[in-house]
């Protein structure tokens, strides 16, 4: 097929780099032949999703070098090359998961960057363009021809079957977690995964290497009142807990030194603040505000062993046909007067005050990636029919997450 009328990218250049992004977005994975500046061949696997917020233009990408392994990541897209040095992008870290430059321009000698790959004659009216695979009608969209004219009931049966595909591959990942960890671990480490959402998944990881379950739950067994302690611990490794100051709010100093009193520093040392991200992250999604949620996931909600209040969570939701219960596992409300409904950071109150640390969403958000696809794992293992019924049950009745960057752009 050849570009229609309907988009017509300048011959010479485009006027601004967001007609080059669009151009990228739309035919991409019907270039033939693409190539990056260090001679490999490169599939586009998926083009991305264009973003609107501090960072690269481009997010989710996913692309294979010379047919190896695919690679998942963000795109930056400039007309010139140098713009890579120009804009401070090598040293900002939120170019770090980076995995290729789009120029429309030809490189220079010296090029400093990511793996790029030249537009400038490849979005030419002239230059055919292959179909790619399994794709049908003018955009392209593997699902057309799949759905096409069914009624909603069908296409929502189709949905709901891949959607179950998705928790089952999920499960299979976590089998593979389990030769070298316990469920407990998993479950913990899978929790606190998805409560670094996208900006502080990797300082969440770090902090799960230094305090791993099997640290933390043995530390809170035999503590009656489990939660100062898992705070303690959890704030302590994350090196977010500060010293008490001269300056610092009353209420805050003391809730800072009852906290020092409880935490020892482990083997391994603490982690410095400045891995942790706080800057373009929303203020309630602050990893201060994650780690009070995780302490009370862990102490109260999911008191030691978690993956037995998961159990016996979803065993529930066989009897009654119902998940409120097994979200409500999940989701951490908080009161009026609490500490931390009106404060962001020790130091730092909050604008208004809040009623959840773990909404109703994000606990789904956790549900569907991380605690269904386990106790799947779990009834496999066990071969138990009514965890399994549970499992199921929970799919089909849980309401749905809230919308994300991916389900806005397809919408």
């Amino acid at each position: 097929m050849r570009i229609v009328d309907s988009w017509r990218p300048a011959i010479d250049a485009p006027d601004r780099e967001v007609t080059l992004t669009e151009a990228w977005l739309r035919w991409a994975q019907r270039l033939p032949d693409l190539s990056d500046n260090r001679g490999r061949g490169l599939e586009i696997i998926y083009a991305g999703h264009e973003w609107g917020g501090v960072g690269p233009d481009i997010r989710d990408a996913i692309v294979s070098f010379d047919g190896g392994l695919a690679e998942h990541g963000d795109i930056e897209v400039h007309l010139d090359a140098r713009d890579w040095v120009r804009h401070g992008h090598a040293e900002n870290p939120a170019y770090e998961g980076v995995i290729l430059h789009v120029v429309w321009e030809e490189l220079r000698e010296g090029y400093v960057g990511p793996p790029a790959v030249v537009l400038k004659g490849r979005l030419e009216p002239e230059v055919e363009l292959v179909e790619a695979e399994q794709r049908t009608g003018e955009d392209g969209w593997p699902c057309e021809e799949a759905l096409g004219e069914a009624l909603p009931a069908d296409s929502l049966q189709v949905l709901q079957w891949q959607g179950w595909q998705r928790l089952v591959e999920s499960s299979n990942r976590i089998e593979s977690d389990l030769a070298v960890m316990s469920a407990d671990e998993a479950l913990y480490r899978g929790v606190l995964d998805a409560l670094g959402y996208s900006q502080n998944r990797g300082p969440f990881g770090r902090l799960a290497e230094i305090l791993p379950w099997d640290s933390l739950g043995r530390l809170l067994e035999g503590w009656g009142t489990r939660l100062p302690l898992a705070e303690a611990l959890l704030f302590g490794e994350a090196g977010l807990l500060p010293e008490v100051t001269t300056d610092m709010e009353e209420g805050a100093a003391r809730k800072v030194g009852e906290l020092r009193k409880l935490w020892k520093p482990l083997e391994i040392g603490p982690m410095r603040r400045s891995e942790w991200r706080f800057h373009g992250v929303r203020p309630n999604n602050w990893p201060t505000r994650r780690l009070v949620a995780a302490s009370r996931l862990f102490a109260t909600l999911l008191a030691p062993p978690p993956t037995v209040a998961l159990q016996k969570a979803v065993l529930r939701v066989a009897e009654t046909g119902s998940a409120a219960a097994l979200e409500e596992l999940f989701r951490v409300p908080i009161k009026a007067d609490d500490f931390w409904s009106g404060r962001l950071d020790f130091g730092r109150p909050a604008s208004a005050r809040t009623t959840a640390l773990i909404g109703t969403a994000r606990a789904r958000e956790i549900l569907a990636n991380v605690a269904l696809p386990l106790s799947l794992c779990i009834a496999r293992r066990q071969a138990n029919a009514v965890l399994l019924k549970g499992v199921r049950e929970a799919f089909v009745t849980m309401g749905s997450v809230a919308p994300n960057r991916i389900t806005r752009y397809l919408a």
